[in-house]
């Protein structure tokens, strides 16, 4: 995954405890990870297209992780 990214997003937005998400993929596998603050944690499983049952519920997790947290909780 693109670290340097998701490091890059925060600063950006300039809230660096604010968790950046991230999904990356080639077409076949795909890899998904979160920052926040320095640390970075990056799912142990790729997922593939071959299984679109557990990969759309990888995709959905993502979703519904982000929707948890607004904003204002980080600053």
């Amino acid at each position: 995954m693109a670290f340097s990214d998701f490091k890059t997003i925060a600063e950006v937005n300039d809230a660096p405890d604010f968790p950046v998400y991230g999904i990356v993929s080639d077409g076949g596998q795909w890899q998904f990870g979160h920052l926040i603050g320095d640390v970075f944690t990056q799912n142990r499983t790729n997922f593939s297209v071959d299984n679109l049952p557990v990969l759309f519920g990888a995709v959905d997790s993502v979703f519904k992780a982000t929707t948890k947290i607004t904003i204002q909780d980080f600053s």
